[in-house]
């Protein structure tokens, strides 16, 4: 929800730079907990940290709407090592089917007690609408197989790389079809991001990294 609503207000290539820091506040929750990290990974925090204070520019595209989408890697990398104190199901897809379901649901709870209009959702004319609906859920459910099936049969540090590819693509794909503004602030912030990005994979062990979330 938090990413859905941050995008009706900035652009979703900015939006996927600023969720792409996961890794980093992963590290941070590991600093917390007490665990030392490489001088390679704190490297990598100091550049995510630093690219994300470009990008949250309260002058710019962005202003203060990108704090909203800076709470979704926080919640997401507490919500992962929360995850670990409980019982989850052996087989990664059930889990990222019951992740979808739940977190549609929230979605959707969210939206009616904000007063969002869904007349427009059940009114047949609107194909756009429906359209929209069924590409994102596909999408979302090719997107979260491909992603279990490379973790059981790919190299960890090879599925690590998804962290500072996909903003990349992210951008791009926005700038192609949604027509959306590229600036100097983004270029900068968004290099910075994915260098630290980069760093934290490449100095913590990938399984560390990714292990939380499944």
């Amino acid at each position: 929800p938090l990413v859905a609503v941050s995008e009706q207000y900035i652009d979703s290539g900015l939006v996927a730079l600023i969720v792409s820091i996961t890794p980093v506040v992963v590290v941070l929750i590991r600093v917390i907990i007490g665990e030392r990290p490489k001088w390679k990974t704190w490297l990598g925090v100091g550049f995510g940290t630093f690219g994300v204070l470009i990008l949250i520019d309260p002058e710019g595209q962005a202003g203060w709407y990108a704090l909203i989408a800076v709470l979704n890697p926080i919640i997401w990398s507490i919500g992962s090592f929360l995850v670990k104190a409980v019982d989850t199901p052996k087989d990664s897809l059930t889990t990222a089917a019951w992740q979808t379901f739940v977190g549609g649901w929230a979605a959707i709870l969210f939206g009616v007690l904000l007063g969002e209009n869904t007349e427009l959702f059940f009114e047949a004319e609107k194909t756009s609408t429906w359209i929209a609906f069924f590409y994102i859920s596909i999408m979302a459910a090719m997107a979260y197989s491909a992603y279990a099936y490379l973790l059981d049969n790919a190299p960890i540090s090879l599925v690590a790389t998804h962290a500072f590819i996909n903003p990349i693509v992210a951008v791009l794909l926005g700038i192609w079809l949604r027509g959306e503004q590229f600036s100097l602030t983004v270029l900068l912030g968004g290099l910075v991001v994915v260098v630290g990005v980069a760093l934290v994979v490449l100095g913590e062990r990938p399984k560390e990294l990714l292990e939380p979330e499944l």
